[in-house]
């Protein structure tokens, strides 16, 4: 059997593979209905996010060639992590719902914390404080403390701007 980008990014199809994507799609659908998650976040925290990647741009290059063993191979991963997205989609909208209505407040701070934490799970994932170690950090850091300033005083300016009566 040829190896797939799918296969060399190291999903292999085994059960083991198919339930736990079934659940990963679960958890990731939650993105789809809690605002301000990133799906692509969720997949990087469980270090996912290349092997579906992978996966889709394997699927996609093996229907285009009409490669048949490698377009099974990969829709062999994709299912059950799209199943797990449908099913997601539907249970995690019914227990935010629910939680909505009997604790909202818990609720809301629970979404606002994942909102907060995001930025620091995206930096760790990505290494991106690397570049901080070179001989360019200060200016990285000037730049990025610059841009930050920039974007709190605009949202600023523009939650003042009051919106004309409708009458």
């Amino acid at each position: 059997m040829q190896e797939t980008q799918a296969h060399s990014a190291g999903l292999e199809v085994n059960l083991s593979n198919i339930v736990l994507l079934f659940f990963i799609g679960i958890v990731t659908s939650a993105t789809m209905v809690v605002p301000g998650i990133s799906g692509s976040l969720i997949l990087m925290v469980f270090g996912y996010y290349y092997s579906i990647i992978n996966t889709v741009t394997s699927f996609f290059d093996a229907l285009r060639i009409l490669n048949w063993e490698s377009l099974i191979y990969n829709a062999s991963l994709l299912f059950p992590f799209g199943v797990g997205i449908l099913l997601g989609v539907f249970l995690i909208s019914k227990i935010i719902e629910y939680l909505f209505i009997h604790y909202p407040s818990l609720t809301y701070s629970g979404i606002f914390g994942l909102i907060i934490a995001s930025p620091f799970a995206i930096i760790y994932n990505t290494n991106a404080l690397a570049d901080l170690s070179s001989s360019n950090a200060i200016s990285f850091t000037s730049i990025g403390i610059i841009l930050l300033l920039i974007a709190f005083y605009l949202t600023y300016r523009l939650g003042k701007v009051k919106q004309p009566d409708s009458k």
